[in-house]
């Protein structure tokens, strides 16, 4: 869930948040959104944009304001006017979660023709189309490149083309980004990213209602 703060714009954190019940026609009652397993205060007339994640993994995308906030036995709530018609997404496999997956990559060795490199790091996001990453070593843009990571108990391999790769200063050390679009991965693969997906996103929800 992203949120758009009327003061301070737009909030850089990937929310986790569950669907309570309905209020009325247009106005639905969420579970107040949860960082580091700690409930983040929203504002009232924030805007939300939310990924509702049903049965059989399906998405829809629901957008709004929140015109109350409220406290009912002991849970935080959030009441939104939802000013769009739910759109269900269609290519499920494209929505990116956040997450941190420790992620290696064989990279053509720029120097020696047909040898590689291998690069760690770690993954920022996923998606059943590709991934974002940071590794101490630059990724070459347009380049083909192999990789794995594990989901859960599933070790992924994976061919992928590096879209970008851009360097940037994080606690004063030099990293380089990546953005990194699969090739030939197939359905099954995809579906485990997915369900991957949807299992983090219930464990972080339970974990933050639990306040563990």
């Amino acid at each position: 869930m992203t949120v758009v703060d009327p003061v301070e714009g737009k909030i850089d954190i990937g929310f986790v948040s569950q669907l309570e019940g309905f209020t009325d026609v247009n106005i639905i009652r969420i579970s107040a959104p949860i960082h580091e397993a700690k409930v983040y205060p929203v504002r009232v007339n924030s805007y939300i944009e939310a990924y509702l994640f049903c049965k059989a993994s399906q998405i829809y995308r629901i957008v709004g304001y929140v015109t109350d906030r409220l406290i009912i036995d002991d849970i935080a709530l959030l009441d939104v006017r939802v000013t769009e018609k739910p759109e269900k997404i269609q290519r499920r496999q494209y929505y990116r979660f956040d997450c941190r997956v420790p992620v290696c990559f064989d990279s053509p060795a720029a120097d020696e023709p047909g040898k590689y490199d291998q690069i760690s790091g770690h993954t920022i996001d996923i998606s059943g189309g590709g991934l974002s990453a940071i590794t101490d070593k630059m990724l070459t843009a347009d380049s083909v490149i192999t990789g794995s990571l594990s989901l859960d108990d599933y070790e992924l391999e994976f061919k992928g083309k590096v879209i970008r790769c851009r360097r940037e200063i994080i606690n004063e050390e030099l990293k380089y980004i990546s953005s990194i679009g699969f090739i030939d991965i197939e359905y099954k693969e995809r579906e485990k990213i997915v369900g991957f997906i949807f299992n983090q996103q219930r464990e972080l929800l339970r974990k933050g209602l639990r306040g563990s």
